[in-house]
């Protein structure tokens, strides 16, 4: 399924039906049910080593963090603020993902280091949820 997005409201696509013949090739070749694996087949994948990979990933097949644009930049900024002791604000947004990035960094040793002040604020949950005046009161409450 896709969302569309160039509608005011957002509608949901089905995705079209998978070649019948692939999917039942691949629940022989995988063990899967039928429905899961046209599931995967209408995500892209279409062979047995693509859904295992896909179901069982390994650490090895992650990509580099640096590769990602400005990261270096964050991890200088963020060491500069350990050793100066400076605030340190974590936002998240609302979501399973931002939540996980949000809470990470909080349970880890650094914020133990004497002197480091760290707090974090999850979005409210609703349309845009991106920085706001809300977010902004709420951390500095925080970092008191």
């Amino acid at each position: 399924m896709s969302l569309a997005h160039k509608t005011a409201s957002p509608r949901w696509e089905l995705a079209g039906t998978p070649d019948f013949r692939l999917v039942d090739q691949l629940v022989l070749d995988t063990s899967l049910p039928k429905n899961i694996v046209k599931i995967l087949v209408n995500r892209g994948l279409g062979t047995p080593e693509t859904i295992h990979n896909f179901l069982e990933p390994s650490l090895n097949d992650l990509k580099d963090p640096f590769e990602m644009s400005g990261m270096d930049l964050g991890i200088d900024r963020l060491t500069k603020a350990l050793y100066n002791n400076e605030k340190i604000l974590i936002y998240g947004d609302y979501d399973v993902d931002g939540i996980t990035a949000t809470a990470q960094p909080i349970r880890s040793r650094w914020p133990r280091r004497p002197g480091c002040a760290v707090a974090a604020v999850i979005s409210r949950p609703g349309p845009g949820s991106s920085p706001s005046l809300w977010a902004a009161r709420s951390a500095g409450s925080r970092s008191r």
